[in-house]
């Protein structure tokens, strides 16, 4: 009789220890597939990045000489590190301007555009070289790295994906030591604004003119796309504002960049319209512009502000 109930506490135990391990399975696959936020509130990434040429640490909003970063058979080489604190796996990509201009770029003696990379909670870090031709590296030129994360979230399904963005935009500057540190901007991408007032959660957004969806466009197959963006009350010359696609410049107002003429004497927001094209090939694109303030001289202080995003959905 004692035996018998010893095989049973056992058998009991054993079903109760297996159980425990379902549940703690359960709960751990429901937390990893969840969106990181606080209190349901915020849409959020942990994650970290150190982007280094030599022994310089490229920092946004530095300016640097080209002799001080380092170069490898007629390119200057930056080294990435990427690494997650994330409990589920995230898929990562990177592309460059140069001069808001997108540019070919190597890692691995393999050309790309864009690049692309996954971090998993038991491989949580990332670490590459990636190769720029020293040419784009002349005196006065902006070099801007964007790395879009969690790339398969689209805003259209989570809201809060769309209030907050999570791409990381890291901008600096080629020093010409002869001259002053002035950009060459285009003033033929120069757009008019209208002055408005704005209240302060109207600054940096962004509604569709001739869609009524909140988070998601659905358009037809290279349709006109209208949009209003919402600037603050400039400490500058210009707004330089730009558009991506995913991980893809796309023109607005046909051109690479747009300028928008500031007035400091004002103390009003601006209003700006802008138009896109959207693309042939039917699904799921990420819309997000960004907008820098631009000074009369580089000072290394401009940093890249992101609008409210978009899904656009392109359908036949």
């Amino acid at each position: 009789m004692d035996f018998l109930n010893s095989k049973k506490k056992i058998v009991v135990f054993l079903i109760s220890f297996v159980c425990t391990i379902l549940a703690m399975l359960l709960v751990r696959m429901i937390f990893a597939q969840e969106q990181p936020n606080e209190a349901g509130e915020t849409y959020k990434l942990n994650t970290a990045l150190t982007i280094a040429s030599g022994s310089e640490k490229i920092i946004s909003g530095n300016m640097y000489k080209c002799n001080q970063l380092t170069e490898e058979k007629g390119k200057i080489k930056y080294d990435f590190q990427m690494e997650s604190y994330d409990l589920r796996s995230e898929t990562f990509e990177l592309s460059i301007l140069c001069n808001y201009s997108q540019c070919d770029f190597y890692v691995e003696g393999k050309k790309f555009k864009k690049y692309r990379w996954q971090l998993k909670e038991d491989s949580p870090q990332k670490n590459f070289s990636v190769m720029l031709d020293k040419s784009k590296h002349r005196p006065n030129s902006s070099i801007i790295f964007i790395i879009r994360q969690d790339i398969t979230e689209k805003s259209m399904n989570n809201e809060l994906v769309s209030e907050s963005s999570n791409t990381i935009k890291t901008a600096f500057y080629i020093k010409d030591t002869k001259t002053q540190n002035n950009e060459n901007l285009d003033l033929l991408n120069l757009i008019n604004a209208k002055k408005v007032k704005l209240n302060s959660d109207q600054n940096f957004t962004m509604t569709c003119l001739n869609r009524k969806q909140q988070i998601g466009i659905k358009v037809k197959p290279r349709e006109n796309v209208s949009m209003r963006i919402y600037l603050p009350k400039p400490k500058g010359k210009y707004f330089l504002i730009w558009c991506y696609l995913n991980s893809d410049l796309t023109k607005i107002n046909g051109k690479q960049y747009c300028l928008i003429k500031t007035n400091n004497e004002s103390d009003k927001g601006l209003q700006v319209d802008i138009s896109l094209v959207a693309p042939k090939k039917r699904g799921q694109y990420e819309l997000e512009v960004y907008g820098q303030l631009k000074k009369n001289e580089v000072d290394g202080q401009e940093s890249i502000n992101s609008f409210n995003r978009y899904t656009l959905e392109v359908e036949e």
